[in-house]
């Protein structure tokens, strides 16, 4: 299977897994219909039977809350460059320069030439927020692009490979930037 098909069937899992509260309430109503079954199906089996068997529903609906949340942990694509090397930063840069420092400027400060021509201004890596993303959510944002934000997708551009090579260049120009 090649690389591109299996990080579209994480995108899809990510997109799936939903925020914990969604997930406890679907638990919640899973439960309520399962119980409801079984009140139907046990009916006139005695009470300690219905119990039993509500108890075990119960605890299996609470376990299928947390199933959303680990798929999309288990298809959520990481970086195999958290250890940089010197030829990935340099492919990372070479790519930078190409693509990204039109709008995010040759430093990332965001104050590139075609900057000007965005709806909001273009983000800039050298400030601490810059951090506060997760390597996964910066990914998705490269691959797929931020919709009325200016940020174009490079998924058709750029390979899985090329953006993590990027995202690796931008780590470094932000730890630079702040002495780190």
């Amino acid at each position: 299977m090649q690389d591109d098909e299996m990080d579209g069937r994480m995108s899809l899992w990510q997109r799936l897994a939903l925020p914990l509260y969604m997930q406890i309430a679907f638990g919640l109503l899973l439960a309520g219909v399962l119980l409801a079954v079984v009140a139907i199906v046990v009916r006139g089996q005695g009470r300690r039977r219905v119990l039993r068997a509500m108890q075990a529903l119960v605890g299996l609906s609470v376990a299928s809350c947390t199933i959303p949340f680990y798929l999309g942990q288990l298809f959520t694509p990481h970086n195999p460059y958290s250890v940089p090397t010197a030829e990935v930063l340099e492919q990372g840069n070479q790519l930078y320069m190409r693509e990204c420092a039109p709008c995010h400027g040759v430093t990332g400060a965001g104050n590139g030439p075609a900057a000007r021509t965005l709806p909001v201004p273009a983000a800039n890596f050298t400030i601490p927020h810059y951090a506060t993303h997760s390597q996964e959510l910066l990914f998705g944002w490269t691959k797929d692009g931020i919709p009325g934000r200016g940020m174009p997708a490079f998924g058709q551009r750029l390979s899985n490979d090329q953006i993590w090579q990027v995202l690796t260049y931008i780590d470094e120009l932000n730890r630079k930037s702040l002495g780190q």
